[in-house]
């Protein structure tokens, strides 16, 4: 196999588990099994987001998320119960880095490592969300 067909059958592969992931927390989320079978991954984001329990501000949640990526504060425990909001916007969060993993088998992971840092990251190694604080 080439590299490049290497490289988009990774990709298609981790694409497939963040929408599958993405689709079961819309359902718990919002109870619509039917709703879950939109194509696009981000249409379930968005619709989790969008049933998140009173109170929780969708962008309290991305601020945390961002800060523990960043190394700023630690991450909730293991056995914390977090909403399917917040547990959706994680998964997104960390969607590029199932990459890594798939790619050596075939590339090694010496290459893997070369292409994830050629264009500094994945694809969707860069979202942005509106509604964090500049802080």
């Amino acid at each position: 196999m080439d590299e490049a067909r290497a490289v988009q059958d990774a990709i298609e592969r981790v694409h497939s588990s963040l929408a599958g992931d993405l689709r079961e927390l819309y359902v718990e989320a919002t109870g619509d099994v039917e709703g879950a079978a939109h194509p696009s991954p981000r249409a379930p984001l968005a619709e989790t987001r969008d049933e998140a329990a009173t109170g929780e501000r969708h962008r309290n949640v991305m601020h945390r998320t961002a800060r523990e990526r960043a190394g700023l504060q630690p991450p909730p425990p293991a056995d914390a119960e977090l909403s399917p909001n917040e547990r959706a916007v994680r998964r997104y969060a960390r969607v590029g880095d199932g990459c890594p993993e798939l790619l050596p088998r075939s590339l090694g992971p010496e290459r893997a490592h070369e292409l994830r840092a050629r264009e500094e990251g994945w694809p969707w190694a860069h979202s942005i969300f509106a509604g964090c604080d500049d802080d």
